[in-house]
């Protein structure tokens, strides 16, 4: 689906801001530009519908439905001088769903959300991904 078609099915530009394009880190290290509306602070879309574009990432196959949290490159090289763990998510493609995003709070720290995603990693299932998608849809109703 081109990103205008998405664009429009969702609102109109004026109401939702520009489609941006932040560089990420991916699966063997390799950048890629991830998709998501901004250019606004809070017009009321959830978190869901602001990173609807992001599924264009998954068609080109630089992004998965589940995976790791997505990383741009600054976050990359930075966390990753700190913490030589951090090169381990990049084993697999980045998720729009992660299980960070299901499990995580606002008081869950940078390393505690990189063991959930190392956890995802090694623990990789059928079952896990249904269970992830069951908590997503649960924890966004919620919010």
């Amino acid at each position: 689906i081109p990103l205008w078609i998405s664009r429009f099915i969702i609102k109109k530009d004026t109401e939702m801001g520009t489609i941006l394009k932040t560089p990420c880190v991916g699966k063997n290290e390799r950048v890629f530009e991830q998709y998501s509306f901004g250019g606004k602070a809070d017009n009321g879309l959830s978190r869901t519908n602001k990173r609807f574009p992001v599924l264009f990432n998954v068609f080109t196959g630089t992004m998965s439905v589940f995976g790791p949290k997505s990383v741009t490159v600054h976050d990359a090289e930075t966390a990753g001088k700190q913490n030589l763990k951090y090169s381990y998510r990049f084993r697999v493609k980045p998720g729009i769903i992660s299980y960070a995003d299901v499990y995580s709070t606002d008081k869950t720290t940078e390393d505690e959300k990189l063991r959930m995603d190392i956890f995802y990693i090694q623990n990789y299932s059928i079952s896990l991904n249904m269970k992830l998608l069951l908590m997503y849809i649960k924890k966004v109703m919620t919010v």
